[in-house]
């Protein structure tokens, strides 16, 4: 999760903190934590990190790059989440409450 900056803020329409292009630059390995955040902005607190096509690309790349991915979260994520482009059933531990919260408050930040 600490591996992960954001590169640009999206402001046209709603403001939106992670872009197409952040996610065909990062590592697959720092998608996977950005993945888990997006979903638990959105399904448990209602609120977009991204727009509905970049978490599309997001859970693409993550699906074809699924049997190299290495990282301590994986486990909480199937192939099936990435398929249908949804987090919405995944248990969030703490760390991922987290940095979904911490990057929910830059978007909202002046």
């Amino acid at each position: 999760m600490h591996g992960v900056t954001r590169i640009a803020k999206y402001k046209i329409g709603e403001p939106l903190l992670f872009t197409n292009l952040d996610i065909r630059i990062l590592d697959t390995n720092d998608l996977l934590p950005m993945f888990l955040a997006a979903s638990y902005t959105y399904y448990r607190l209602r609120r977009k990190l991204m727009s509905d096509e970049t978490f599309d690309l997001l859970s693409s790349r993550l699906y074809d790059a699924w049997d190299d991915l290495e990282h301590e979260h994986k486990h909480l994520i199937t192939k099936e989440n990435l398929e249908t482009q949804s987090g919405y059933n995944i248990e969030f531990p703490p760390d991922v409450v987290k940095q979904g919260d911490e990057w929910l408050r830059e978007l909202d930040a002046p």
